[in-house]
């Protein structure tokens, strides 16, 4: 009976494992982004878990938002991320170790969320690859990025467009 317990309490740790790791994320595929770095897979787990989180480094106070393919994009100044978010809620703090995880990210100076007139579709200008990237849904804009609805500026004329932001 015991050495039953014993197997049993084995092959249950795999599962509890695997619940615990995935908590929060709404599939398996986002509970470990792909990663862009030459760090071994163990350094590689320790990475933030989740496009959409804005995180900053515990030594500075710099905001980054793990955006579409787990890329990092820095929010240079309060006003560009004024633009995009409604509130300062919600920033994670990380080591500084788990910002190694990512190549050197890319600036989202000036960025700003805007829509034709008439027209649903949102983009999010984003300067550092010169375009404005549709992003994918309402879904994906609010649940997942938490952009603000309020921010939205409507225009006629967008510029070059890049690939959807998802």
């Amino acid at each position: 009976m015991k050495n039953l317990r014993n197997m049993m309490a084995v092959l249950a740790l795999p599962v509890i494992a695997a619940t615990l790791g995935t908590s929060g994320v709404s599939s398996a595929a986002e509970a470990v982004p792909a990663q862009h770095s030459t760090l071994s897979p163990a350094s590689a787990t320790a990475c933030p878990p989740a496009k959409g989180l804005r995180i900053k480094k515990a030594s500075s106070d710099r905001v980054y938002l793990i955006g579409p393919n787990s890329r990092l994009y820095y929010i240079p100044s309060a006003a560009d991320y004024e633009a995009l978010w409604g509130s300062w809620d919600g920033i994670r703090t990380v080591s500084d170790g788990d910002m190694e995880c990512f190549d050197p990210s890319t600036s989202l100076a000036g960025a700003r969320l805007v829509k034709y007139p008439n027209d649903a579709t949102v983009y999010i200008r984003v300067t550092g690859e010169n375009v404005y990237r549709p992003i994918k849904d309402w879904n994906t804009f609010t649940n997942v990025y938490h952009f603000d609805p309020a921010d939205i500026k409507t225009t006629n004329d967008i510029g070059a467009k890049g690939p959807v932001w998802d």
